[in-house]
């Protein structure tokens, strides 16, 4: 803990001794400084050790649903069978909009229970992202196989395919604990609800659920972390500095705002605008998602310094922050905000091109077409401004993909909701696990009163931090809370064992 109170502290120094450079010439992509998809992952300098862990392939259908379509692909996976005993259960761990792996399979709360209860661990990517590639590309016409139920349909057959005596052998009978984060701890809890008699139980850690175009409570819980964290003080400082941004831009000072903020462009385009705030609103909520109350607290402690020109000035000192804290050099960098580039960038339709690489198109067409979940400010019960309305992610869905209609993704969240039951998505042996710190829970199960199906929210922790390893830094709250998703794992692995004895 200390020693993150040291870097934040190191950090502001060099954020306010660096605030008056000018724009540099290299460009960093903004989608890169936001692109923080995966719940818990590895770190850049993992510790070594050993590796157990093998990878495979996998041959799925392209289309599972359509019995005249014979076209096949090859899907990534992982597996570690180290500690695996008969009568050990398996661990599947659901890959989500990012490249999987071999950390998660060896570093990890999974892994942990792994050794306790003599289980298989395996690790499968999501089609479309990472190597799991079933298209030659990613046109809108290939990406109409990316769909919730197809990924779901893949998971079954891929259940079905591990057990197999060829691939584990003796686990014939063992039980299946899907596992996931975020997106995909929504995937568990579907699969749990889709395939009963293939999945014995879930853990959907962060698992929103809850499929909206408008999640303007996301901005609402954004900003709730920071006045839980740093008080009253902090969320006004929020909320001040982000009226005074938007007076600057709606004065027309757009050279001073891009300075100030390292941009790389004076902008004063609408939707550059709404891309801005969008962007510098989701820093924050990034910082609160995924970080420790301390490093929330650093920033509520930068944001007070005295020595800020101005509330607006604090609030781009954040953004370099944001900067140092993925690891990018300050020094000669500028960030790229211009609309009608990320709209290019998101049309490329080979699977070299950067948004492919980093899957920010597939994860798009997944949003625009099924899930929504934009973080809108149509609240005003959020400190983040005005100046990104949820009609943004109808025009970027609509510029993106070329058949993209607003009426369309309306329908078909309504439709989503309707199948898989939203809030309440009704299946049992499904423990749903939230951090307090994460807004995320805005559209996840928080509160339940079917016993079969407990949910959870820590406290003061944040999205993923009940996935990682055990750590004597962790917190009593989230200590216990993965002492109750065990205990409850081991109670459907063996009543799934139970039901599966063959008299004789």
């Amino acid at each position: 803990m200390m020693a993150k109170l040291l870097t934040l502290i190191t950090l502001v120094a060099l954020v306010l001794m660096t605030e008056g450079f000018r724009i540099g010439s290299k460009k960093l992509d903004f989608h890169k400084l936001i692109n923080r998809r995966d719940p818990f992952p590895e770190p850049k300098n993992p510790p070594p050790r050993t590796s157990n862990v093998v990878t495979e392939w996998v041959t799925q259908r392209l289309d599972n649903f359509d019995p005249t379509n014979e076209v096949t692909w090859q899907q990534r996976y992982m597996m570690n069978g180290e500690h695996f005993l008969p009568d050990g259960c398996i661990f599947l761990f659901l890959g989500g909009e990012w490249n999987i792996t071999e950390y998660r399979l060896e570093n990890s709360f999974m892994e942990e229970m792994s050794q306790e209860f003599s289980c298989y661990m395996f690790y499968l990517e999501h089609r479309f992202f990472g190597l799991s590639r079933p298209t030659e590309d990613v046109s809108d016409e290939s990406l109409r196989f990316l769909t919730i139920d197809q990924a779901l349909a893949d998971t079954a057959h891929f259940i079905e395919f591990i057990k197999s005596s060829s691939v584990t052998p003796g686990a014939q009978n063992s039980p299946v604990i899907v596992i996931g984060g975020q997106y995909s701890a929504s995937l568990a809890a579907w699969s749990r609800q889709v395939y009963p008699h293939l999945v014995a139980g879930a853990w959907a850690s962060s698992a929103p659920v809850l499929a909206i175009y408008d999640q303007f409570q996301f901005k609402e819980l954004s900003g709730a972390v920071y006045r839980h964290v740093g008080g009253n003080e902090c969320y006004d400082n929020i909320e001040r500095g982000f009226a005074q941004v938007e007076e600057m831009v709606f004065a027309g000072r757009h050279a001073e705002v891009s300075e100030m903020f390292h941009l790389c462009n004076v902008f004063d385009d609408e939707l550059d605008v709404q891309l801005f705030f969008s962007f510098i609103s989701e820093a924050f909520s990034l910082l609160a998602q995924f970080d420790q109350i301390a490093n929330v607290q650093g920033v509520c402690d930068l944001l007070d310094d005295d020595d800020h020109e101005s509330d607006a000035h604090a609030i781009a000192a954040v953004i370099i922050y944001l900067i140092e804290f993925i690891g990018e050099e300050q020094e000669d960098e500028c960030i790229d905000i211009d609309y009608q580039v990320a709209i290019e960038a998101e049309r490329q339709t080979s699977w070299n091109s950067d948004m492919a690489l980093l899957g920010f198109r597939q994860y798009t067409y997944l949003l625009c077409t099924q899930l929504g979940w934009y973080h809108s400010s149509n609240s005003r019960f959020q400190p983040f401004g005005s100046s990104f309305p949820a009609e943004f992610r109808h025009i970027a869905c609509g510029d993106i993909f070329d058949y993209y209609t607003p009426e369309q993704m309306n329908d078909n969240i309504a439709r989503f909701n309707t199948i898989r039951g939203g809030l309440n998505p009704g299946a049992s042996n499904v423990y749903y696990t939230h951090g307090q710190l994460d807004p995320t829970r805005s559209v996840g199960v928080q509160v339940t009163h079917f016993e079969a199906a407990p949910s959870l929210v820590i406290l003061g922790a944040s999205q993923g931090n009940d996935l990682g390893p055990s750590s004597e830094d962790d917190t009593q709250a989230l200590t216990d809370a993965r002492e109750l998703v065990k205990y409850a794992l081991y109670r459907w692995m063996r009543e799934a064992q139970r039901d599966t004895i063959v008299p004789i």
